[in-house]
């Protein structure tokens, strides 16, 4: 089975972040303050020092990374976590490419060349969001990760009928999201994704409590 301590792909791009982030900070000159954030404009309203900046990201990657290596050590149901590995291992990998994309894009900014706005980042946003998706479904029940319900968490019928209209939910949050900031203006595009995603989130549980009500009413279909 997999060894969920070993995340082998996102921890090298976490160090090609580190190499980047630091060769980009060796290279700043006198920057005192980096762009950090934009508003739907793609206009700065936010900046921080050049050590917050680029060293935020790549510890944030390093955070996530050690948090669910310590699933395997701290889940109740460690069969189910191991046969999730691949699953988690590619959330993992998605999120810690995107927060990769982020900060080339701050240290692009940082040295006067501007590629951050809301059209890239809802893109990248809904990648991930599809990538997220396409694996829900493969994920076991589990204390720590997928939609944690009561419900999902009392049977593994629940939590596989959940997981599936959950994944299909995510996959066309993302790929709408996608299209919208492709199509859209950029309030559209991100008010669009905001709303996907509040539908992606509510409606698998609340269908929890459905399948679960029918489950203990008279079985399953």
């Amino acid at each position: 089975m997999a060894n969920l301590s070993k995340f082998k792909l996102a921890w090298g791009v976490t160090a090609a972040t580190l190499v980047a982030s630091v060769i980009g900070h060796m290279t700043l000159g006198d920057v005192t303050e980096i762009p950090v954030h934009w508003n739907m404009e793609g206009e700065v309203d936010g900046t921080a020092s050049p050590l917050m900046a680029l060293g935020f990201m790549p510890v944030m990657q390093v955070v996530i990374i050690f948090l669910f290596s310590m699933l395997s050590f701290i889940e109740p149901r460690k069969a189910n976590i191991e046969n999730s590995a691949k699953a988690i291992s590619a959330t993992v990998t998605a999120t810690v490419v995107l927060l990769s994309a982020v900060q080339a894009g701050i240290i692009f900014e940082a040295h006067g060349t501007h590629v951050m706005n809301t059209t890239a980042i809802t893109v990248a946003l809904g990648l991930l969001l599809a990538v997220v998706g396409n694996y829900l479904s493969k994920l076991r029940s589990s204390f720590f990760v997928g939609f944690r319900t009561p419900w999902t968490l009392s049977s593994d019928v629940v939590w596989q009928k959940t997981h599936r209209l959950a994944g299909k939910l995510f996959v066309a949050a993302g790929m709408t999201s996608i299209v919208a900031a492709l199509l859209a203006p950029a309030d559209i595009a991100l008010k669009t994704m905001m709303c996907m995603i509040v539908i992606a989130t509510l409606v698998p549980a609340v269908y929890s409590w459905a399948v679960w009500r029918q489950e203990t009413q008279g079985g399953t279909k």
